[in-house]
C-alpha cells in the first residue's frame, strides 16, 4: 500500500495506491523525473550548447576557475544598457542565462596591462593586430572605443571570436570585467 498526501483548496487530500502495479509505474515514474530534475541541474551548471557561428558548434564544459589568462574562452555576459541594446537590436538573443540577454562565448586576448586600442582595420592588441578584427559596417553602436588607446587594469579583458569576423565582440563594447565572466569553457562534444 502507496499512500500519499497533497493540500488541495485548503484540504488535505490523501490517495491510497494498493494495485502493485500502479505503485510500480507511480514510484517510477518519480525516479525518471527525479533523475531528469537532477540531469538538468547539472546540466545548467556545468554546460553550455553553442548554436552561433562565433565559436565552433556543440557542446562546451563549464569550468569556474579564481582568475583568467590570455586565449582562455569563456562566457560572457554584458552589462546590461549593452545587452539591452543589442537585443532590442536582434544583435543577440535576449534572457538566456545572463539578465538581459544569452552569454556570448568569446576568447580572451588581452589581459592586466596589455595595450589595446580599436582602429577601423580591427583590435590592435601591444601593436599586433588580431585577425578578423575589423569592425563591419553596419549599424552597430560603438561605446566610444575607436581609435582610443586603453591600457588593461587587474581583472579587465578583450574578447573576441575565434572563427566568425561578423561576431559581436569586444570591437563593438569594449572591455569586459571579472563580474561579465560567468564560466570558463572548453569543448566536450564538437558537432563539426
Amino acid at each position: 500500500m502507496l499512500t500519499l498526501y497533497y493540500f488541495s483548496r485548503s484540504l488535505w487530500v490523501r490517495i491510497v495506491i494498493t494495485n502493485n502495479t500502479l505503485k510500480r509505474k507511480f514510484l517510477n515514474t518519480l525516479l525518471f523525473f527525479g533523475v531528469l530534475s537532477g540531469c538538468v541541474m547539472l546540466y545548467q551548471h556545468y554546460f553550455v550548447v553553442n548554436f552561433t557561428k562565433s565559436m565552433p558548434l556543440g557542446v562546451y564544459f563549464k569550468s569556474y576557475p579564481a582568475s583568467y589568462t590570455k586565449n582562455d574562452t569563456v562566457l560572457v555576459c554584458l552589462d546590461d544598457e549593452i545587452a539591452r541594446w543589442s537585443v532590442d537590436h536582434h544583435i543577440i538573443a535576449g534572457g538566456l542565462g545572463c539578465r538581459q540577454s544569452a552569454p556570448l562565448l568569446k576568447k580572451i586576448v588581452a589581459t592586466e596591462g596589455d595595450r589595446v586600442t580599436v582602429t577601423h582595420k580591427g583590435i590592435v592588441v601591444n601593436d599586433v593586430l588580431v585577425p578578423n578584427t575589423a569592425p563591419i559596417a553596419r549599424k552597430i553602436k560603438q561605446w566610444n572605443i575607436i581609435d582610443r588607446e586603453i591600457l588593461l587594469k587587474p581583472t579587465e579583458y578583450i574578447v573576441v571570436a575565434n572563427q566568425n569576423n561578423l561576431s559581436f565582440d569586444s570591437r563593438y563594447f569594449g572591455v569586459v570585467t571579472d563580474r561579465n565572466i560567468t564560466a570558463k569553457i572548453r569543448p566536450f562534444y564538437l558537432f563539426d
